[in-house]
């Protein structure tokens, strides 16, 4: 989470979308990769085991019917095979299994139950490990255990090579993907730099300046049609102001310039000139302006207040009657 709150922040858009979503292609990748070799682990293990249990099953039938032959008879040479009594010596065997050490020792050996247990495979003469099943077998007078082993060394050979192409084709594939995710996630962000680069080319002055419009009908089309819409508003707010102040230049102008008017006869008159009335006009004037600065400070206040939101509180209703 540090790594997220620190470096991932001062990345652009882009590269954090491609850091995420190869983090999270590799996390489940490596979840799926563990789940398939689990999978094909027990997949084989259980194949082990039933082939096993076949071959025992099938000896203890004819232990049951006291007719083993010997050697005991096995189908290829993957399996050892031995038939112990309750003391521990073998009374058959395969042609490849022990004779005289079973396979399993004394502590280990549990007559009259099925038992599924690995071992060194030198025990069974196996190179690596091995798979031995147990199947009661003979009779109640005479109790006997069939004991099958089977090499483990295939199973595990197998587990390795599908681990080792994992390990090797993840990473391959993971950038593979990275790459194609960083020209998708590229195209999909070229319109949002497009629109960067049309407001930076705003400048604010008269005409119509609009930003570029995808043509696709996603989130990004929408926010251009949007942001464009606010200019038009931006530009019409800017065009009644631009009227206002127009109007209001024109307003002050009028009483300004009788003002001066009326000065510039009362100082070429002279002696003559009638200062009571130009006084009242001036003053006249003077009012007019007065009038018109209070006008623009209440609009400037009430367009303050517009801005604000207003103040929820207690209303005095027999004041409003």
């Amino acid at each position: 989470m540090s790594w997220v709150r620190g470096p991932l922040p001062r990345l652009g858009l882009r590269a954090r979308l491609l850091a995420l979503g190869v983090l999270g292609l590799a996390v489940g990748f490596a979840f799926g990769g563990t789940l398939l070799v689990g999978a094909l682990g027990w997949t084989l293990q259980r194949s082990v085991d039933e082939e096993a249990l076949r071959t025992a099953d099938a000896v203890a039938l004819l232990t049951a019917e006291d007719a083993l032959p010997d050697p005991l008879p096995v189908a290829g040479g993957q399996l050892r095979v031995q038939v112990v009594d309750v003391q521990g010596r073998i009374r058959a065997a395969s042609i490849d299994a022990d004779r005289l050490v079973p396979m399993l020792g004394p502590d280990e050996l549990r007559p009259g139950q099925r038992q599924r247990l690995v071992v060194d495979g030198r025990r069974a003469g196996m190179p690596g490990p091995v798979r031995v099943v147990t199947v009661p077998a003979g009779t109640p007078q005479e109790p006997r255990t069939v004991l099958v082993a089977k090499s483990l060394t295939d199973v595990r050979h197998s587990l390795r090579v599908v681990r080792n192409l994992l390990l090797v084709g993840f990473p391959l594939l993971v950038a593979g993907l990275g790459v194609v995710a960083w020209r998708v996630v590229g195209a999909t962000l070229r319109p949002v730099e497009q629109l960067r680069s049309g407001a930076a080319e705003i400048t604010g002055r008269a005409g119509a300046e609009r930003l570029p419009v995808p043509a696709g009908q996603d989130e990004i089309h929408r926010l251009a049609v949007t942001l464009n819409d606010m200019l038009d508003r931006l530009a019409a707010s800017r065009d009644r102001q631009r009227a206002f102040v127009a109007d209001a230049a024109h307003e002050l102008r009028s009483p300004l310039t009788n003002m001066r008017t009326e000065l510039e006869v009362a100082r070429r008159l002279g002696d003559d000139t009638d200062w009571p009335a130009v006084a009242d006009d001036l003053l006249a004037d003077t009012e007019r302006l007065s009038r018109l600065v209070d006008d623009l400070l209440l609009l400037a206040r009430l367009d303050e207040q517009d801005a604000r939101p207003a103040p929820v509180g207690p209303v005095e209703l027999g004041e409003l009657a």
